[in-house]
């Protein structure tokens, strides 16, 4: 995978700082909303067909996969690796952050995750049961590539969606939208955050583009 030469001289135009995303600057004392994502999750996997994995093996080269997506590398520019190892003795999936990045201002709310990890169960990998598989993937990756602070808020369910949909495609993520919306899951940060026209190019630039690479019919 390309790695970015001088990632920290990249401009962060993609994710305003951790701040914005929380009620007056503070970010809350309990996971507030972790049972309203996993709610919207659970309907959602009972609609969709989504892929399961047999072994930890399948879920790195998958969670390679996605790393190596341009989309990705344009999004997350300083994010450099995530670590996937097999969680034994639990039926509970994890991911997070391991190594933030090395900012001059001491101050964690501005750094962003440099190294981040998922550790898959059986179950979350889609061997028990019916709950599992890639979207739980999906779930664990995006904790790997956020700070340990943002648990399930609003930012954890912004970047979810994000990434939701340019892997499994802009139905499964419309679909998860409407169950946050239903279940009262709020994705957007407390202040409209208002973009330079430089930034909004930037951001149209980093999306995907389906139709970009298609040959034009003669």
């Amino acid at each position: 995978m390309k790695i970015d030469p001088n990632p920290d001289l990249r401009p962060r135009y993609f994710t305003p700082e951790s701040h914005i995303w929380w009620h007056q600057g503070i970010a809350p004392q309990r996971d507030l909303w972790q049972s309203r994502v996993y709610r919207a999750e659970d309907t959602l996997i009972s609609e969709i067909e989504q892929r399961t994995f047999a072994n930890i093996t399948e879920v790195a080269k998958y969670v390679r996969d996605v790393m190596e997506k341009p989309w990705f590398q344009r999004r997350f520019p300083l994010f450099e690796r995530c670590i996937v190892q097999y969680q034994t003795g639990s039926t509970i999936s994890r991911g997070g952050p391991r190594v933030l990045t090395d900012d001059t201002i001491s101050n964690v709310l501005t750094r962003e995750v440099k190294t981040g990890f998922i550790a898959m169960t059986s179950r979350g990998m889609g061997q028990i049961g019916d709950m599992g598989g890639e979207l739980v993937v999906l779930h664990e990756f995006t904790h790997a590539v956020l700070p340990v602070l943002h648990l399930h808020d609003r930012r954890f369910a912004r970047t979810y969606l994000e990434i939701v949909g340019c892997i499994m495609g802009r139905v499964v993520r419309g679909m998860l939208m409407d169950e946050f919306r239903r279940g009262g899951m709020l994705y957007s940060p407390y202040k409209k955050i208002k973009f330079s026209e430089e930034h909004m190019v930037k951001l149209a630039a980093a999306r995907p583009n389906p139709r970009k690479n298609k040959r034009r019919r003669k």
